[in-house]
């Protein structure tokens, strides 16, 4: 409780502002991306730079960082992550397989309705690491659910990755695809 002043110390309810962030873990800024850290880095400026403007969010749009580790992927979600608090919309960051972890988790308890909603609610939904580790036909279909549902409700997603388009094929499971015989 904060005390008024000049109310004898009276107390009040503090007012709670509500922070549009969830587990972004700090305040990130473009001032601390080094664009000469890595030649990829400086190619892409003006894309990286557009992301900021978060025009993105107001259309929906998707956007995945794929690249190479130690190339400033997760660092620079983060940044757009903080700014897009900064202009007061929702936030979650989260790696892919805490997501999937949860969700999974959730399948047990009979929570999952609640689960999905909890990582298709926000402006934007920053999703680290896919590919780090292959999914099942189970983890790949939660998570096309999320993806699915957010796309619906236009809301966008940040995807981090090693791993390049031309492989998502091994990392998420995919029914349509048969194997030889």
């Amino acid at each position: 409780m904060a005390r008024r002043p000049g109310t004898g110390g009276a107390q009040r309810p503090r007012r709670r502002t509500a922070i549009p962030l969830l587990r972004l873990h700090g305040q990130h800024s473009i001032d601390s991306f080094l664009f000469q850290h890595h030649k990829s880095r400086q190619q892409n400026k003006s894309r990286i730079l557009r992301l900021l403007d978060l025009d993105f969010l107001d259309k929906g749009t998707n956007v995945v960082l794929v690249g190479n580790p130690g190339t400033g992927k997760t660092f620079l979600a983060k940044i757009i992550g903080w700014r897009a608090c900064q202009a007061n919309r929702r936030v979650l960051f989260t790696t892919a397989m805490d997501m999937l972890n949860q969700l999974t988790a959730s399948q047990v308890d009979h929570s999952l309705v609640r689960r999905l909603k909890f990582y298709t609610d926000p402006a934007l939904l920053i999703c680290d690491e896919l590919g780090y580790l292959a999914l099942d036909q189970q983890t790949s279909n939660l998570f096309y659910q999320v993806i699915s549902s957010r796309h619906g409700l236009r809301r966008s997603t940040i995807i981090t990755t090693n791993t390049a388009f031309s492989e998502w094929g091994n990392i998420l499971h995919n029914v349509s695809r048969r194997s030889p015989g």
